[in-house]
């Protein structure tokens, strides 16, 4: 699975890397609990009309629409631990998002 990461969108709205995987994956969990049949391949995060959207690409198309004060509220809970790994990570994609929810 590709989780896909649009950066002149983060970087336009000030988004960083780190939270979007983080949010990305959450969904994506919650993605395959509720649809277990669905063969998700790629999931993209967008900016559509000041919304956040995550869209997930495989066998169907699902989209979910992202409330601001969640993305601020992972933003804060994780503020420290964030700017510790962006300062040493050179890849942020689900892979990260994984181990730093481990951790």
């Amino acid at each position: 699975m590709v989780l896909t990461f649009l950066g002149p969108f983060c970087s336009l709205f000030h988004l960083t890397n780190t939270v979007v995987e983080l949010i990305k994956l959450l969904y994506l969990v919650d993605v395959q609990d509720k649809f277990p049949e669905v063969n998700i391949v790629e999931a993209y995060f967008l900016v559509l009309e000041g919304k956040y959207i995550i869209q997930f690409m495989g066998e169907k198309f699902l989209k979910t629409e992202i409330p601001l004060d969640l993305y601020k509220n992972v933003e804060n809970n994780f503020a420290e631990r964030l700017a510790a790994e962006e300062e040493n990570q050179f890849m942020i994609d689900v892979k990260w998002a994984n181990e730093f929810l481990k951790k």
